[in-house]
């Protein structure tokens, strides 16, 4: 009796069942770690914004917002400076949907938005204004104090 090569159709259940059941158990914990880095990369983006804010006021010598419309944040500066177009405000950078791009839902805790004088700081007063950043149980935030410096 001639010997085949390969394996049995036992021998390649045993090993289908033994990958099912480590997926299986890693899944979870890949998941999680995949929702916690779509919330630390929408923080990050947030602190990117306010800095990239604070620096067109202070090198424009002009007024500029991060305003925040639900969960998309957009960068704006007044007065308009930009040839054509319509209204009174330039915009900044990009539109970011912060729900589509990380999945994750923005709250202030105080309005709708961070505005810098030309000098570059906050019209705050005297409270820091928390910015959290939220998905599936998972928070984190930007804190801006009234200097309108950024802290994670």
């Amino acid at each position: 009796m001639r010997r085949r090569a390969g394996f049995t159709i036992i021998e390649t259940m045993i090993a289908v069942v033994i990958v099912a059941c480590m997926s299986v158990i890693a899944f979870p914990k890949l998941r999680n770690a995949m929702v916690k880095a779509n919330v630390r990369g929408a923080r990050n983006q947030l602190a990117n914004m306010l800095t990239a804010a604070r620096t067109v006021s202070e090198q424009s010598n002009r007024s500029t917002a991060l305003i925040f419309n639900g969960n998309i944040a957009r960068i704006e500066a007044t007065p308009r400076r930009t040839v054509g177009g319509s209204g009174t405000v330039d915009t900044i950078g990009t539109l970011v949907n912060l729900s589509t791009v990380y999945g994750t839902t923005v709250a202030l805790s105080s309005g709708t938005q961070v505005a810098y004088n030309p000098r570059g700081l906050t019209s705050l007063g005297n409270t820091d204004l928390k910015i959290t950043v939220t998905r599936s149980g998972y928070t984190d935030s930007v804190m801006v104090d009234k200097l309108g410096r950024v802290r994670k």
